[in-house]
This record gives structure tokens, sequence and C-alpha cells, in this order.
């Protein structure tokens, strides 16, 4: 059985680890891959490894996740595949932008530990165990 790839776009490698250690503790079938940026978020799907979901922070150096979704979008194998922005802002523009530049769902990284393992385990338990992609269904 292939394990179920996620992309982690954060720039903060604190909370890369964190966010990566919860993922683990709530599925042992996810296999995490780390970018640091939005370029190196593209040299990665350059790869053509579809991941079934990507996890994409807002605030990060060079292009935005913002902007990095935008473009994302644009390339046609990535229109279905599903993107989390996982972010520590809170702003209305900001979660405007994202949903309108094509996010899945908007969540804000919680400062309280407890609280973000029970986000990284419903983000999991929906979008991995339960939810379902094209991409899935064609390979």
């Amino acid at each position: 059985m292939d394990r179920n790839l996620i992309l982690l776009v954060e720039d903060n490698p604190d909370h890369a680890a964190l966010v990566s250690r919860l993922i683990q503790r709530a599925s042992s079938n996810c296999e995490i891959d780390i970018a640091e940026n939005g370029q190196e978020m593209f040299e990665k799907v350059a790869l053509k490894r579809l991941p079934k979901l990507i996890l994409l922070d807002i605030n990060m150096p060079g292009k935005d996740g913002i902007e990095c979704l935008k473009e994302l979008r644009a390339i046609k194998e990535y229109t279905h595949v599903p993107v989390i922005m996982l972010t520590t802002s809170q702003a209305n523009k900001d979660i405007s932008m994202s949903y309108e530049a094509g996010c899945n769902a908007y969540i804000s990284k919680s400062a309280d530990f407890e609280q973000m393992a029970k986000s990284i385990e419903s983000i999991v338990e929906f979008w991995i165990d339960n939810n379902q992609t094209i991409n899935q269904l064609t390979r």
C-alpha cells in the first residue's frame, strides 16, 4: 500500500518539525515532504509526484503562499490537489485572498500545543483518511 504524500510548505523549521511530528502521530501512513519556500515547492512540483494534500504557509520569504497557490492552481495536474493554508495569520484579507486563489481550507496555527494537535489530527482524518481525490482514482 502506498503511503499518502503530504507536501508541507513551511519556512519556519520549528513549525515544520512540529507539524511533521503531529502528522506522524495522527497517521503512520503518511509521507511528509517539506519545502522551505515557494521556489523549493515548485522544484518538488516539477518532479511530477502528486501529493494527496498540500499544507501551505502564507508568510514566507520570496513568494508568499497566496502567490504560490495562484501559480499552483494554473498547473493542470494540481487543480484538484487539496491545499490547506496553515498559517499564523488570522487577517480577513489573507483568508479572503486564500480562498479566491483556490485553497480548500484555511486553518490558523494555534500557539496551544493540544489545540494544534487536534487541528492536525482533524486535517489528517478528513483529508487523508476520508477524502477521495481525482488523482487517487486515476492511479
